[in-house]
């Protein structure tokens, strides 16, 4: 009985899952070589350390992460990864974010020379970054 139980709840919450992603893909009204360009720019600055720049492309809803506190989270991190050799893959798919409306939503895993690191950016619809993490 407790098999079929961890099962109904495997299958639930992988269905649950399903249903809470978005459409693969940018959102409507959004340029997909922009959006692109951007992921790919902001991926550049961030292995580079050039935190100044990734910070001006910050939306204002992300006004309370100033650089300091941004390249003290970072910095442990691109150390422990090496350097920056390529992105593997690029998957964007659109969410809908309450108060911000439809964002490309980018997950990037990009290979250092230590190992790999996975981005979820979101983008909003000014091209503008929304939301960072990196793993």
């Amino acid at each position: 009985m407790k098999n079929y139980t961890k099962l109904f709840l495997l299958v639930t919450i992988f269905t649950l899952a399903l249903s809470c992603t978005g459409k693969r893909g940018v959102p409507e009204g959004f340029d997909e070589a922009i959006v692109n360009s951007v992921i790919e720019k902001i991926i550049t600055l961030v292995s580079e350390r050039n935190y100044d720049e990734v910070v001006k492309l910050f939306a204002p809803v992300m006004s309370s992460l100033n650089l300091e506190t941004f390249a003290q989270v970072l910095n442990p991190i691109l150390d422990s990864l090496g350097s920056y050799e390529k992105t593997e893959s690029v998957v964007i798919t659109a969410q809908q974010v309450k108060d911000i409306g439809n964002v490309a939503l980018a997950i990037v895993t990009c290979k250092y020379l230590n190992k790999k690191a996975v981005y979820t950016i979101s983008i909003d619809k000014n091209y503008q970054i929304c939301g960072f993490y990196v793993k």
